[in-house]
């Protein structure tokens, strides 16, 4: 009986993947450079909404796939309108997203799920250069 080069891995000591007999890769996420924090290399963008200012950051390509898929066609208008607001929440600061929340929160304010929808095509036109199609109002 022969023995394969795999016979002997992994070395003593070490676990095996139960599906696959060796071990499982393992990844790091590597350190990126920032720029000094408040300049536009970083992808801040800064607006005030009713005159309180707000400030949000570019997406990574990660969050722009994962809005994508939330927002296909495939889902419901309830999914999309949830997606579009867990999103823009998520690209803002601390201070920015509690007054966001507080806003979306008050029964008595006007703001709501169509002054978010106008805010983010704004901020991806001004992240991607961009114009974006806007949703009809039917």
């Amino acid at each position: 009986m022969s023995s394969s080069p795999d016979d002997d891995y992994p070395p003593k000591g070490q676990e095996r993947s139960p599906s696959e007999g060796r071990p499982l890769k393992s990844y790091t996420t590597a350190v990126k450079a920032k720029a000094e924090e408040g300049t536009d290399a970083e992808g801040l963008v800064r607006f005030e909404i009713d005159g309180h200012e707000v400030t949000a950051s570019r997406p990574s390509d990660a969050m722009i796939a994962i809005i994508i898929a939330r927002t296909g066609k495939r889902s419901s208008q309830a999914e999309v309108a949830a997606a579009a607001i867990d999103f823009f929440y998520s690209v803002l600061d601390p201070k920015s997203q509690r007054y966001i929340e507080d806003r979306l929160f008050d029964n008595q304010d006007d703001f709501g799920l169509e002054e978010v929808l106008e805010v983010l095509f704004d901020l991806i036109e001004e992240w991607t250069g961009r114009p974006t199609v806007r949703p009809s109002g039917s």
